[in-house]
Formats: C-alpha cells, structure tokens, sequence
C-alpha cells in the first residue's frame, strides 16, 4: 500500500503489492492543488517501488512527472519525507534501479528517505510528529562516507538541535561524537536511520565518523526564521523561481529574520555544504516595496542536477547565523 499525508487531506491508494506506483505524477498532483500550503511537509508512506522516475532527464517538462514535481516543491517551499516499510515476506529492493528516483526526488528538495520494518512504523511517526515541524535546515548532505565535521548553528544558544542520519537496506549506520569527543546518544533508532537530539549550548560542532556505507546527513532547528532565494533572466523582476535554469540568471532574496543587515550566499555540491562552488554572492537592499528587496546580481551559469545553497546572515551586534536551502538546475528545453 501506499499513502500520501499531506497538510489538507490524505489519499490511501492501495495497489498490488508485486506492483509499482507512479508516485511523481500522484505526488504533482497533490502540489498542484491550490490548497497546498507552503512550507508544508509531505510524508509518502509506502512499500513499493516507483514506476516513473527519469534517471539524468534534467528538463523542465510538463512530460517530464520527476521533474515538475521537483520544480513544484521547490517554489512551494515544501519537504518530501519518503517512509518506506519493508513487507514481511520481501522488501523493497534499494539495488533497484528504480528505487533512485526517491533519492533523487529526496536530494533535490533535502527531504529525507527512510527505510523501516513495518512494526517501527508507528514509532517513526510519534517522532516525526514530536521534531519535524518549522524545520529550517543548517545542514543537509546527500551520499557521503568520509569523516565529516559539521558546525552548529541556532537561533539562541539552548535551542534544540535535531540530526537526521539514515543509510539503507544491508548498510551501518555511522556514530556522531560531540566537540569533546564523546558519542551522541539517538533519541530514537532503527536499524536504517537514527534521529538525535541536542543543543549549540551542549556542543558547537559534531563529526560523523568514517563510514563503509554512503549515508545521508541533515542537521536542522524548528524556527520560523526564513530565508529564500529565487532565480529569473530579468534583474528588475521582484519575485522569480526557487529554482535556476542552465543559463545566464539573476537572484534575489527574502528573509523574515529581524533586523537582518547583511545577506550573502554561495553554491556547494549535495555532498558538501561547506566548500563552494564559485564565488559567494553578496546581497544589496534594492527597493524596499520588493518582495525580494535583496539582489545577489548574475548568478554564474550552472550545472543542470541538485544543489545546495549556503545562506549566511548578519543581524544584530553582526550576529552570524545560517541556513541550508535546496537548490535546482534544470537544463533549457
């Protein structure tokens, strides 16, 4: 079976289970709703495989389900939460080539895809429903295996942090250390994914320890503070897309952090936060009347795939915080 909960209805969509699902154009469907709210998360529960996934296709189509679905997500400001139960009797085959759509659907719009045994299901979800609210991201790495040391960042010092790690089927987990060295304890965790918890207070930084298996990485707060970014060909537009064409482009930004001074960003690889693709763009306040009132100028030409989007800000006494936003380079049609 497979279900989408969404923030104004559910749809139960029950199919064979020797069967595969067209999830990208079922998922589009729900975000083309007009009441889809933004900033919303999607939890895709299922068992099955996807059926119409576009392996490397970076085309903005309407024939293109994979791709529309990513573009409509990004302008919606919403996250896909990909909870996948293994069935008693067989599972679902992450060897599959079929199964990459979901990760990447997932790295795209920094969702996460976790795999389970039916009976942590429900365990899952009390703890999806007591962390995955407000979330702002100051982490998100897709695919990685090396040592990793992140810093941390909050809105105030005592704010709970929240980590995300979650490999996949016949994979181990790695371990999480705090700045002093000792090892963070999960909340809660199976044998697939583990979620921790704990403040910039307790520690300013973790390392992910080296690992045989790829994993999947995000750090993230519960805020309202918001940052956003849009793309467009014009640099007197006011508004343009939360995602980028492999062309010449002009950015402009949004936030509705207070007292916010200064604004500046930076392109980084799905698998890499923290080094730079290209220059860092500095914004400039345009007209006040604006939407977007900050302008980053032209946008270096970029590489249609998944991107991540480091986002620094200066508010008050030059306080420093950041942000992590998905990003998108779709090629020309």
């Amino acid at each position: 079976m497979s279900m989408i909960i969404s923030p104004f209805y559910q749809q139960f969509t029950q199919f064979n289970p020797s069967k595969m699902w067209d999830f990208c154009r079922i998922l589009k469907f729900h975000f083309s709703a007009p009441e889809m709210i933004p900033g919303s998360l999607v939890f895709v529960l299922t068992d099955s495989l996807p059926n119409d996934g576009v392996a490397n296709d970076y085309r903005l189509s309407p024939n293109n389900n994979e791709s529309m679905l990513i573009a409509q997500t990004l302008q919606w400001n919403n996250r896909i939460i990909f909870l996948i139960s293994k069935r008693e009797n067989s599972s679902v085959n992450s060897s599959d080539p079929a199964f990459d759509a979901y990760r990447r659907v997932s790295r795209a719009v920094h969702g996460d895809v976790l795999i389970m045994n039916k009976q942590e299901l429900n365990d899952t979800l009390y703890w999806m429903i007591c962390y995955y609210y407000q979330m702002a991201d100051i982490h998100a790495l897709y695919g990685v295996n090396s040592q990793i040391g992140l810093a941390l960042d909050s809105d105030y010092a005592t704010e709970s942090v929240y980590i995300v790690i979650s490999v996949e089927i016949n994979q181990t987990l790695s371990t999480i250390k705090t700045a002093t060295g000792s090892l963070l304890s999960p909340q809660f965790n199976t044998s697939l994914f583990a979620i921790y918890r704990t403040s910039y207070f307790q520690t300013k930084s973790l390392t992910l320890a080296p690992n045989s298996d790829t994993y999947n990485v995000r750090i993230f707060i519960n805020s309202a503070n918001s940052v956003w970014i849009s793309y467009h060909k014009n640099p007197t537009v006011d508004v343009g897309d939360s995602y980028a064409l492999a062309d010449i482009q002009y950015a402009t930004g949004y936030s509705n952090w207070p007292a916010v001074n200064k604004i500046q960003f930076y392109i980084a690889p799905s698998n890499d936060d923290r080094t730079p693709i290209g220059k860092t763009y500095q914004g400039s306040l345009r007209n006040e009347s604006c939407t977007f009132p900050w302008a980053y100028g032209s946008i270096d030409q970029c590489t249609p795939g998944p991107y991540t989007q480091f986002v620094k800000l200066y508010g008050a006494n030059n306080t420093e915080y950041f942000r992590i936003l998905p990003g998108y380079c779709f090629s020309q049609n």
